[in-house]
């Protein structure tokens, strides 16, 4: 289904001239615009972060000023700065998006499970959402049941990639192929990669050129910025970008992502290869922690990326709360569409706490009835 026809027609009228947007080329001397206070800040939190924030601690700045250069330096001419959106996680990314795309009369395709608040806020929209159940317990991604499934009556499709619980990475060849298959029926195709940081560049939908493609990208997963709060989106469709821009909050971003990204994206040539290296050496200790126990398997998941479901093959027990009876928090599985309460989703334990997860996880085996 052409994904255009489904946005209301209130909001392909309305047109968004708010006095945030005022783009002004003529020079002035006097900034007497927007409404930050002509006082500053409090003298203590000048002094403790004035040196490293300067005039952004206390104006309003349009993220793209900040971050547009060096994400677009970053991935070396694959993402161009008109198809750059902002904002403080690709959550928020989401929720504006459903806002955006999201009317009665449109069906988003996706699968059981995969990250549940995408479909959900596009539900709360008044779209109708359309799963492909995955098969445990390895819970592989059938590219063909997806694209049995990507018929006529689709206008979103979601694709969280890596997998969000089970860490799997979907091939670029076989994304393209549904990436082409929704453009034959005029869909857009959302390619959540909030975990992409965790796989070299070259896997990401962004080598692929197509213009039915929305990419979300976070700091908060594999660049380990989780309380800095910063992501984007790249838009190959113009009119999906103006549509997203028509209701989103111009100013989503703050003053220490404005420091922090650059300064993240200056050290990726070394940080990225090396933190995914340290992640794939402490996951395989952690599979094979959970694979050495008897009753339990881990889905399909990709070797570097920090998260994997973890399921217990007694379907009435719940492994979260068996879990947490032995110190270790997870994901339950009844967050996640399609896998029942004998399921978690499980991140990987940093390495000073390995030893001691080990130990916990194998208590609990023990405690288990034979």
């Amino acid at each position: 289904m052409d994904w255009r026809k489904t946005i209301p027609q209130g909001l392909k009228d309305t047109t968004t001239e708010l006095y945030v947007n005022t783009v002004e080329k003529r020079s002035f001397s006097v900034d007497c615009a927007l409404g930050s206070s002509p006082i500053g800040a409090p003298c203590g939190v000048v002094s403790a972060f004035g040196k490293t924030f300067g005039e952004d601690l206390s104006s309003y700045v349009p993220p793209s000023e900040r971050l547009t250069e060096p994400i677009c330096r970053f991935w070396k001419g694959l993402v161009s700065p008109e198809e750059l959106v902002f904002a403080n996680g690709t959550d928020t990314i989401l929720v504006v998006l459903a806002k955006a795309l999201g009317s009665p009369g449109g069906r988003i395709l996706g699968m059981a499970p995969q990250f549940t608040d995408a479909p959900v806020h596009f539900q709360l929209s008044g779209c109708d959402f359309k799963a492909v159940n995955l098969k445990g317990p390895s819970y592989e991604i059938d590219t063909y049941r997806l694209l049995e499934a990507l018929d006529d009556s689709i206008s979103l499709v979601y694709i969280d990639r890596p997998h969000n619980p089970t860490g799997q990475l979907m091939s670029l060849d076989d994304l393209e192929r549904i990436v082409m298959a929704a453009d034959k029926r005029d869909a857009l195709v959302i390619v959540d990669e909030a975990y992409g940081d965790f796989v070299d560049e070259s896997t990401s939908c962004l080598n692929l050129k197509q213009d039915n493609i929305l990419c979300l990208r976070s700091f908060s997963k594999g660049w380990g910025m989780a309380g800095i709060r910063g992501g984007y989106g790249v838009f190959r469709s113009p009119f999906a970008r103006d549509l997203y821009l028509r209701v989103s909050p111009p100013f989503t971003v703050d003053a220490l992502a404005f420091a922090a990204i650059p300064m993240a994206l200056d050290e990726a040539g070394e940080f990225l290869p090396s933190m995914r290296r340290e992640v794939a050496r402490l996951k395989r200790k952690t599979v094979d922690t959970i694979t050495e126990s008897p009753r339990f398997s881990v889905a399909k998941t990709h070797p570097s990326v920090s998260i994997m479901m973890v399921t217990y093959d007694d379907r009435d027990a719940n492994l979260y709360d068996m879990l947490m009876e032995h110190g270790i928090k997870t994901a339950p599985g009844s967050g996640f569409l399609g896998i029942g309460d004998n399921s978690v989703r499980l991140r990987v334990p940093p390495e000073e706490q390995f030893e001691d997860f080990r130990t916990r996880w194998r208590d609990m085996v023990s405690s288990l009835p034979r």
